[in-house]
């Protein structure tokens, strides 16, 4: 099993942090979204991402990847074997690849990212502080939720924790959170930052843009 990854795409993060927590054999090809890539290409007809490759199976876009593993495994850890608590897992999953993506992710990687490698344009800052605005509304949101029950999806880590946390490292490495505003989001991205499969899909840099301070440590 391949897939295309890159540490900066919440979405082959997610896929790719929830295989390795499975146990699930995979390979990473690195993908530098940015990058024209007639190989991705053929793969994704609308660049979606991820893409992953099974035998002679291509997979493209975060929901079909998560079903596909969902079927294959018998190992149950972070998804549910009951409907009600894998629908609120889903429901979450879907929060974070949709609207905090459309919202934040997409605005913020854009600006600080796309921008350099690609456009060569000056970070618009009307879209920034947008971007900001909503990060804010969505981690208080994320703060009432995590103080009521410890997690996302349940009162445990589930693959909804993941991939929340996969599109907070994102928007982290370029250092736009303020975490001192948020201790219970903080607290609980702590714990997820700890697990040594999470820590190690942090590793990566950008040459030309450095990781904020608080990127790779496990304890600010």
């Amino acid at each position: 099993m391949q897939i295309y990854h890159h540490f900066l795409c919440p979405f082959s993060k997610q896929i790719a942090i929830l295989m390795s927590e499975l146990d699930i054999a995979h390979i990473k090809i690195e993908h530098q979204f940015w990058k024209p890539n007639p190989e991705f290409d053929s793969l994704s007809m609308w660049g979606e991402r991820p893409v992953m490759i099974v035998e002679d199976t291509v997979i493209v876009g975060t929901y079909p990847c998560f079903e596909y593993i969902l079927a294959e495994t018998d190992n149950k850890y972070l998804l549910s074997s009951d409907l009600i608590t894998l629908t609120r897992i889903r429901q979450v999953a879907n929060w974070f690849n949709k609207h905090f993506y459309e919202q934040v992710s997409a605005h913020i990687i854009h600006e600080k990212l796309v921008k350099i490698f690609s456009t060569r344009e000056y970070i618009d800052t009307s879209i920034m502080r947008l971007a900001h605005k909503n990060l804010h509304e969505h981690m208080l949101k994320m703060s009432a939720i995590i103080d009521m029950q410890g997690y996302l999806a349940q009162d445990d880590l589930s693959y909804a924790d993941l991939v929340a946390a996969s599109h907070l490292a994102v928007i982290d490495y370029f250092g736009d959170i303020n975490w001192s505003l948020y201790p219970k989001v903080k607290e609980w991205y702590c714990l997820i930052k700890s697990r040594p499969i999470f820590r190690s899909n942090l590793e990566g840099k950008i040459t030309g843009i450095d990781p904020s301070k608080n990127y790779l440590k496990l304890d600010f």
